[in-house]
């Protein structure tokens, strides 16, 4: 089969169609993508402009980390891909990888949907799968019954229009659970600013899809709404008022035991949307998932 050079990533002739005509049997030649396609693989999920799994892999390219990091010493054997829908976003992204990962070859960006990642990533790649990262996913407009307009630029429902779909998670944690040369206990980091969406996916992946809360997540996350966010208020609201009606609504917050006080990466892993979160001093809302065999 041909192969062709697509933005200094070598790809079998299959990956250089339009995202829009890609299928889940397309396969990658991870050979070509990195130097060791064995080692375990992070996956940043609608990676935007690369500004997290540059950092990672910069991280893990360092030979002098605090000692206090010793808890991500296991990044250093690691590859990481991330996917956009985004070209432009995309391009930034391969040409600072290129620029910073000419010699190691242990990052790629590849501009495809997360399912089609996940898929490919599934039956091909030739190692286990470590980590994938759900960050500050484009959030879906709140819906009140009672109030009409909104953000119309926002997805409508978080089943029309959102990333992060049920199969998008049941993908993940099947992937995850399956991976070759794994344990079977893959994770997956969730974060975000908007309290609705993270306990949404948490829900969601607890419940119906077979994950279990990750141990790891150690510092508990106590209740502090000083700074809640105006979004955060309206679902409140929102959930409030549906309360009142249905009698029967159980209200499920980002707080206790599973939700995590502080960063689960290290500082050069963040993105720029934490980094803006922190220094406004904006919530954010991070969980940390284990996959388990039903």
């Amino acid at each position: 089969m041909k192969q062709k050079r697509h933005n200094d990533i070598t790809l079998k002739e299959e990956e250089t169609k339009n995202v829009n005509d890609r299928n889940d049997n397309d396969i990658i030649d991870w050979n070509q993508i990195f130097q060791d396609p064995t080692k375990p693989l992070v996956i940043d999920i609608g990676c935007g402009f690369g500004v997290s799994l540059l950092g990672l892999s910069q991280y893990a390219s360092s030979s002098s980390q605090p000692e206090h990091d010793e808890q991500y010493k296991w990044l250093k054997d690691c590859n990481f891909v991330g996917c956009d829908l985004s070209i432009m976003a995309i391009r930034f992204a391969q040409n600072l990888a290129s620029s910073t990962d000419s010699r190691d070859k242990k990052i790629a960006f590849l501009n495809m949907s997360a399912q089609q990642l996940m898929s490919i990533v599934g039956a091909s790649y030739p190692g286990p799968i470590q980590l994938c990262m759900i960050q500050f996913p484009t959030p879906y407009k709140l819906i009140d019954k009672k109030k009409k307009g909104g953000n119309t630029q926002l997805p409508s429902l978080p089943t029309e229009g959102f990333m992060v779909t049920n199969e998008l998670l049941q993908l993940i944690h099947d992937t995850l659970l399956l991976s070759k040369g794994g344990d079977g206990k893959g994770k997956l980091l969730v974060q975000s600013n908007c309290e609705d969406v993270a306990v949404r996916i948490q829900q969601e992946s607890l419940k119906k899809i077979g994950f279990k809360k990750s141990q790891e997540c150690m510092k508990t996350k106590e209740c502090d709404d000083s700074r809640m966010t105006k979004r955060t208020r309206d679902w409140l609201e929102i959930l409030n008022n549906d309360e009142c009606e249905n009698n029967n609504i159980n209200i499920v917050r980002a707080h206790g035991v599973g939700w995590s006080s502080i960063p689960l990466l290290p500082e050069l892993g963040r993105t720029e949307t934490e980094v803006s979160c922190t220094l406004n001093q904006t919530p954010i809302h991070r969980c940390l998932l284990i996959t388990q065999s039903k």
